[in-house]
Parts: structure tokens; sequence; C-alpha cells
């Protein structure tokens, strides 16, 4: 999970998404705290942990908040931020 702005601190929000997806445990999960560089990171991240064959699928998961903290009458960020999500997935077809 790729976030600037987490819900939580702790847990983690990649947890909370694993247990609410009903991964098994066995399954990693973790928060990666960036911004901007955030989605490729996730990207590489992802295909990195594949490439090493411990890994079949990998799920990232990006989302930000920014309408929590930005002031939407501040017509300096109010254009430029806006509040989204994206889900990206892979699996690997040998197993």
């Amino acid at each position: 999970m790729v976030t600037q702005s987490p819900d939580y601190l702790l847990p983690s929000t990649a947890c909370l998404l694993q247990m609410k997806l009903r991964l098994p445990d066995t399954c990693a999960s973790l928060d990666v705290g960036l911004a901007c560089s955030g989605y490729p990171y996730g990207l590489w991240l992802g295909s990195f942990m594949l490439s090493g064959g411990g890994n079949k699928r990998a799920l990232l998961l990006h989302g930000e908040t920014p309408a929590w903290f930005a002031d939407e009458s501040d017509r300096s960020v109010s254009l430029l931020f806006g509040d989204t999500g994206s889900v990206v997935g892979t699996n690997d077809k040998r197993s």
C-alpha cells in the first residue's frame, strides 16, 4: 500500500486491507510512505519481489486523501490535489 495519507499510523493500512481482503497471514503486506515517487517505487518493489522467485502474485494499492489536510479555499493548491486511489495486480501464470 502506497500512501502519504494513511487512515491510521498503527496498524498499517496494508495490514488492515490484508485482513479485509481475507488474505492469509503468510502474505507480506507493508505500507510505503512516499508522495509523488510512491507509485513507480511501489511498481518497482512489486516487480523486485516477484523476480526473486519467492512470490507468485502481487497487489499494489495506492491511495491519497489530501482533502483531509488541504484547504480547498486556497486556490494555489486546491486545483493540484485531489483524493484518488488505484489498484494494480499481477499473477504468475506458472503457478
